[in-house]
């Protein structure tokens, strides 16, 4: 998110080629975008950052902040919450292509 703000607080246009993919926390970066171009595929998976919970965390509140911090950050993009929802509903090791009507419906795509 760090990188999608810098790239937001520069003016950096992030534009995906039709031959690239922009997977799993490259979705971020490309939410940080001062203008958005997607003709490759975006995909989404489900966040990996709480591998690191320990015994007697509770990994639900975990989760659930982990969620609003990503709403929060897709918010002050100008990207659909909801994205984040999402996110958290791609089982585990799987992605998700965001078709291209998802990828207007998130506010992703062709931002200026």
């Amino acid at each position: 998110m760090e990188i999608g703000r810098l790239l937001r607080a520069n003016g950096v246009e992030v534009f995906i080629p039709q031959e690239a993919s922009c997977i799993s926390a490259c979705v971020l970066i490309l939410a940080g975008g001062a203008a958005r171009t997607i003709m490759g595929k975006v995909g989404i998976d489900s966040p990996h950052f709480l591998r690191a919970a320990g015994p007697g965390d509770d990994v639900p509140a975990l989760l659930s902040r982990s969620k609003q911090i990503m709403r929060d950050y897709f918010h002050s993009m100008g990207v659909a919450e909801d994205l984040a929802d999402a996110m958290f509903l791609v089982p585990n090791g799987g992605v998700r292509v965001l078709r291209q009507d998802e990828l207007s419906q998130y506010r992703l795509k062709e931002f200026r």
